[in-house]
This record gives C-alpha cells, structure tokens and sequence, in this order.
C-alpha cells in the first residue's frame, strides 16, 4: 500500500510538474505568436512603405526624363536655352539626390523587410520547437 502511494505521488508530482511545463510552453508559444504578428505587421508596413518609395522614384525619374526631353525642344533661342539650362541642371541635381536619398531609403526598407522576414521565421522555428517539446510533454505524460 505504501508502495502504491508513493507511486501515486510521484506520478502526481510527474503530472503537475508535466501540466506546468505545458503551460509555460502555451505561455511562450503565446508570446512567440505575438512576435510573429508583430513582424507580419512591420513586414507589412515596410512593404507599404516600399512602394510608396517606389512610386516617387519613379514620378521623379519621369520628371527627370520630361526635363531631359523639353530641354532637346527649346534649342531655338540662346539666351533661353542657357536660362532653361541652368534651372534643369538644378532641377536634376536636386532630382539626382532625391534619386539618391529614395535609392537609399529603398535599400533600407528592403534591409528592413529581410530583417523582420528572418525575426518572423525565427519566431516561427521557435514556434515549431516549442510545439514539439509540447507535444513530446504530453506524449510523455499521456505514457505515465
């Protein structure tokens, strides 16, 4: 009899152990499911922000190109062409720099993308990892 209850016990003692160990992994497989969302949601807004960067990129180059062509068109009057030249070389240069400046914020949006790609996957892992060893727990208990 005592035998008996002793093993009871310890199977108690495996089972609550076991219960809090299931716990704490829905626990943390909770906090994991909140990082994954979090990242889907920046991942989503980067991608937004993506391509509004995008979309001015390209409004500038056609800007730049638009420049480019009136400039071809207004060779008639001298003193015209070299006032029209001077505000397109302006126009370009600072047309180049937002170029520039979009080119560099479109790298670093795509950085930022790969990022929180690579922190949702890794969430993801440890997702998975923790259902296994949840699911291990259990088979484990289910064996007891």
């Amino acid at each position: 009899l005592t035998s008996k209850l002793f093993g009871t016990q310890r199977l108690l003692n495996e089972t609550k152990l076991s219960r809090s160990n299931t716990e704490q992994l829905e626990s943390e497989k909770a906090e994991l499911v909140e990082c994954v969302d979090a990242a889907n949601d920046k991942v989503d807004k980067l991608k937004v922000q993506l391509e509004q960067t995008g979309a001015k990129l390209i409004r500038s180059q056609e800007e730049n190109i638009s420049l480019k062509e009136r400039e071809s068109e207004l060779r008639g009057s001298v003193s015209r062409i070299r006032e029209l030249v001077e505000a397109m070389k302006r126009r370009n240069a600072e047309l180049e720099e937002e170029n520039d400046s979009l080119r560099s914020r479109g790298d670093t949006l795509e950085t930022d993308i790969r990022v929180a790609l690579a922190e949702r996957d890794d969430a993801h892992e440890r997702k998975d990892e923790m259902c296994s060893e949840r699911d291990a727990a259990i088979k484990e208990h289910d064996k007891v």
